[in-house]
């Protein structure tokens, strides 16, 4: 009977070893070899007039001798917004709220996506819970007050020129477009708009920017609406990965397209290419010139779901692309050696002269003298 028991063991154990043989051995060079001769399809990319070959490499740098670069907070900052008194209010993984480096006030929501100050900075726009819960709240300074939206808003944005008036998607209409005023907590409508996970940018007092939020796997339209003649302009149609940063008078914008950086007028048509990938809500409008945290191109379609998750470090360089010049942009770097070896810049914003983000690795502000 043990004999017998035995003999039938040792045929199951031969048969589970004939399998694990096939399955670690066989079965993955077949579909290894599959992967190799039919890659993922890449959506293709055409752009027109591009940055002649010759003209894609940047400038000389601008060197900065480093005395003019300092870390603002050595505490670790998920957002910040500059007033327009160069006062530099930033908000810390705890929710304090700090004021030039010391404490101002607290309670500001976790699981914070964004923070964008209004146009004097008296008022900061607090974007948190994505996906799952996506709520906005508004920080007064003078009152010191956090204000909650109402729920249901999609995306918010705040205008050219007023701290106390938001453009708002969402509320329990849908996807409405209106005007949300802070002080009064009332809407006023003005269309219904495509939009199922929009994205927002009030451009003009006349004109709304929207479009998806990023995805390498799904496709995403653009367009600018015209509140006054109510007619939408299409600048990007089904592009994957698609993600844009207007410039302050809508006249271009800054594009990313899968694996493609480019420069685009209001049409959406191209204006120039770049040679390096840069994410456009990390980047900042300073007039004609655009400051970018960038690094090298990649045609990995996924690069860009992979920097956002955090599993690409390495160095960014700091680029100005001046957008004034009268053919192509003229690109040069930033460089100081006061900086990180490992700096992953994010958050650009530009004020008076100065440049202001955030390295991702550590947390800290830094400012540098332009």
């Amino acid at each position: 009977m043990k004999r017998a028991f035995f003999v039938v063991f040792g045929i199951i154990l031969l048969a589970l070893g004939s399998y694990a043989v096939w399955f670690f051995a066989v079965a993955p060079k077949t579909e290894r070899a599959a992967v190799v001769e039919n890659p993922p399809d890449t959506p293709p990319i055409s752009v027109s007039p591009i940055v002649p070959p010759e003209n894609q490499q940047p400038l000389p740098p601008l060197q900065n001798n480093g005395s003019a670069t300092r870390a603002v907070s050595g505490a670790r900052v998920v957002g910040f917004w500059i007033a327009k008194n160069s006062d530099i209010f930033v908000v810390t993984e705890s929710g304090a709220i700090l004021k030039n480096g010391e404490s101002f006030s607290s309670g500001a929501p976790s699981g914070i996506s964004s923070i964008s100050g209004s146009p004097d900075g008296s008022r900061a726009l607090i974007a948190s819970g994505y996906p799952f819960a996506p709520s906005f709240t508004v920080f007064d300074i003078a009152a010191k007050k956090l204000i909650k939206l109402p729920y249901g808003i999609k995306a918010a944005a705040w205008g050219p020129s007023s701290s106390d008036e938001l453009m708002i998607l969402g509320t329990e209409t849908g996807a409405a477009l209106s005007r949300y005023s802070i002080g009064s907590g009332t809407f006023t409508r003005i269309a219904t708009v495509p939009a199922t996970d929009p994205t927002l940018s009030w451009i003009t007092p006349t004109e709304v920017a929207i479009h998806e939020r990023f995805s390498s796997l799904v496709p995403a339209t653009a367009y600018t609406y015209t509140i006054t003649s109510r007619v939408a302009t299409i600048t990007a149609l089904d592009e994957s990965g698609l993600s844009l940063l207007w410039s302050g008078d809508g006249s271009r914008a800054l594009k990313l397209s899968g694996s493609a950086l480019t420069a685009i007028d209001q049409k959406g048509g191209a204006i120039a290419a770049f040679p390096f990938l840069a994410w456009p809500p990390d980047c900042a409008w300073d007039g004609a010139v655009l400051y970018c945290p960038s690094r090298a191109a990649s045609a990995d379609r996924y690069y860009m779901d992979d920097y956002l998750k955090g599993k690409r470090p390495g160095r960014t360089r700091l680029f100005r692309i001046d957008f004034s010049a009268p053919e192509i942009p003229l690109i040069t770097e930033i460089k100081t050696p006061a900086l990180p070896e490992s700096l992953d810049a994010r958050m650009v914003k530009v004020l008076d002269k100065k440049l202001y983000f955030v390295d991702a690795p550590t947390g800290i502000l830094y400012e540098v003298s332009l």
